[in-house]
């Protein structure tokens, strides 16, 4: 039996038509539903991101797990189109765009808007494509018919650049870069068959082998950032990935979407601010953005009693977690459940934990404030301190950040509502001083906007007001996360 025979045989229960796949007809979701009818996350969010489109309708997720829109929610296109998402012109994030009859309408960014690029490539019944062709770093476009691929090595109109033959009438065609060369494959998928290329040529398949079922739809992408594609099924709003172009059990599994909402994958092209967290009796619940909504990662770590801390341990670029009891530190690299990958002690009871780069060598630092007494440590790990900065007095709040976006981090104090600002690790006077916050509020500071900046910010009662400087003025955001009298943290979860 050929492949193309073992793949015809999954076909009986495939869906009628190509639209029905594609997207649901006769429902128009507002923005609210699709930032509130997807599902709670999975434990361990991924690299790459994901969404859905219906009626002309995306919700976006930054990562490859269930929760909210945390991406955007916005309207482009309409239940007539094709949805398509690519790199376009080359900035390593995605775009979003339609395919309807032939006419791409395509946005270099994951927003709505003006179309930044609109030709025609196609016909009425073809299937839209999308891939680095040839490996120049910048995806091209294609069409699908048949078993025909007529592919452009950019994202315009003209002349087809590759014609192939691979696959048939109602296989649904596939692209990922199965073996991390840097140049995109193709495939087909029917009833639960997949038939991979490991370039974009004709031929017997590289690979073959079956995940899923009938009525489900295929999605390719790298789910754990390692640069090759994973594979994976949509169904009724239900994700199942393999890391790997390959068969067996799900790696992982988690909901986003609903029944016809059309599943979509990329890398989201939107400014990705800090994230917030609570912390309470060792449980942390994080939000990988910092906005009010449902828990992105719940899990226990460290003592019930300790202070939670966050902060870039290992240069990653992305916050792990911590708990600092009375001069002993534990420290997660990532914001996971789990022992500890590093413990010390640095500190005495009654000292005040911070958390910064001090030296500019992109990994957090640690140490303690105690009277006005910074005492800090370029590493996360014991020993004598570093640096010894005097600033700030014994009740005051000790604060970090980039308070003016220079990429290196000052210190400061928070006191009833009276912030002292100094932009550098050194003693003196106050560069900045702001009053911003009540009494018995406890100060928060993040990068809420990810433009490099630092903001500050306060918790009281459960509820999060934010500046997107550090400034007074109202509040730019303010929204409830929380409960009276658990502990607010902020940090870069995701390391976008």
């Amino acid at each position: 039996m050929s492949w193309i025979q073992r793949i015809a045989l999954d076909l009986r229960n495939r869906p009628s038509s190509l639209r029905q796949t594609h997207r649901r007809n006769g429902f128009r979701p507002t923005l609210e539903l699709l930032e509130d009818r997807c599902c709670p996350t999975s434990p361990t969010p991924l690299p790459v991101g994901i969404g859905i489109f219906t009626g002309g309708a995306w919700g976006l997720r930054l990562t490859a797990s269930g929760g909210d829109a945390n991406a955007g929610a916005f309207i482009l296109g309409d239940s007539s189109a094709i949805q398509v998402v690519g790199d376009w012109s080359g900035t390593g994030k995605d775009g979003v765009g339609t395919f309807e009859n032939g006419n791409w309408v395509l946005r270099n960014s994951a927003t709505a808007g003006s179309p930044d690029r609109q030709f025609n490539f196609g016909w009425a019944g073809a299937i839209p494509v999308v891939g680095d062709w040839t490996g120049i770093g910048r995806d091209g476009i294609g069409i699908y018919y048949q078993g025909n691929w007529y592919l452009r090595d950019t994202a315009s109109g003209g002349a087809p650049d590759h014609i192939i033959t691979f696959g048939y009438a109602g296989a649904l065609p596939v692209v990922g870069d199965w073996t991390g060369t840097g140049v995109d494959g193709i495939g087909i998928y029917a009833g639960n068959a997949w038939a991979l290329r490991n370039t974009p040529s004709g031929g017997t398949p590289d690979f073959l082998f079956s995940f899923g079922w009938a009525g489900a739809t295929p999605v390719v992408g790298d789910w754990t950032g390692t640069g090759q594609d994973g594979i994976g099924i949509v169904y009724q709003g239900n994700w199942l990935l393999r890391d790997t172009a390959s068969a067996g059990s799900p790696d992982h599994q988690f909901t986003f979407g609903w029944a016809g909402a059309v599943p979509v994958v990329g890398v989201w092209n939107v400014p990705v601010g800090e994230g917030i967290g609570i912390f309470t009796n060792s449980t942390f619940d994080l939000r990988d953005t910092a906005t009010g909504g449902g828990v992105d990662s719940a899990f226990n770590f460290g003592a019930a009693n300790g202070i939670a801390v966050s902060g870039n341990w290992t240069g990653s670029g992305k916050a792990g977690v911590g708990v600092y009891l009375n001069g002993t530190w534990d420290l997660r690299d990532t914001a996971t459940p789990g022992a500890p990958d590093i413990t010390f002690n640095f500190g005495w009871p009654g000292a005040i934990p911070v958390v910064g780069d001090w030296s500019g060598i992109g990994r957090d630092g640690i140490g303690i404030y105690y009277n006005g007494v910074w005492y800090l440590r370029d590493t996360a790990s014991g020993g004598a301190p570093d640096l010894i900065v005097n600033f700030g007095y014994a009740g005051a709040i000790p604060v970090v950040g980039d308070w003016t976006g220079s990429g290196h981090v000052g210190i400061g104090i928070y006191d009833n509502g009276n912030w002292a600002l100094r932009n550098t690790v050194t003693s003196g006077a106050p560069d900045t001083t702001v009053n911003y916050g009540y009494v018995s509020a406890t100060p928060v500071v993040g990068d809420w906007t990810g433009t490099g900046k630092t903001g500050i910010g306060f918790f009281f009662l459960g509820n999060w007001y934010l500046r997107n400087s550090a400034s007074g003025g109202t509040p730019d955001q303010q929204f409830t996360y929380g409960v009276i009298g658990v502990q607010p943290l902020v940090g870069n979860w995701l390391g976008l």
